[in-house]
C-alpha cells in the first residue's frame, strides 16, 4: 500500500513539474521572445497561405535548426528555390484539372 502511494505521490510531483516547465517554457520573457515568437508567426502564416496540405512540419524544424546552427543544409539556397518553384508550379498544374 505504502509502495502505491508512494508512486501516486511520484507521478503527481513528475506531472505538476512538466506542467511548471512547460508553461514557463511558453512564457514570452523578453523583447527577444517577443520578436522570435512574432517571426514564427509571419512564417507560420506565410506557410498556411501556401494552402499545401502535406508538407511535413519535422522536416521544416530540421531545416530551420541546421541553418540556424551552420550545419549544412541538404540543400543550398538556390537549389530549395528551385525545388520550391517546380513544386508551385506542379501544384498549380494539378489544381487546374
Amino acid at each position: 500500500m505504502k509502495k502505491i502511494v508512494f508512486f501516486i505521490l511520484i507521478s503527481v510531483m513528475m506531472i505538476t513539474t512538466s506542467s511548471a516547465q512547460k508553461g514557463k517554457k511558453n512564457r514570452l520573457e523578453n523583447q527577444a521572445d517577443s520578436v522570435s515568437y512574432a517571426i514564427g508567426i509571419s512564417f507560420a502564416s506565410s506557410i498556411k497561405n501556401l494552402k499545401i496540405s502535406d508538407l511535413n512540419l519535422e522536416k521544416i524544424y530540421m531545416a530551420i535548426e541546421e541553418v540556424m546552427e551552420s550545419e549544412e543544409a541538404k540543400f543550398t539556397l538556390k537549389e530549395s528555390q528551385q525545388f520550391i518553384q517546380a513544386y508551385m508550379t506542379e501544384l498549380k498544374e494539378s489544381q487546374k484539372i
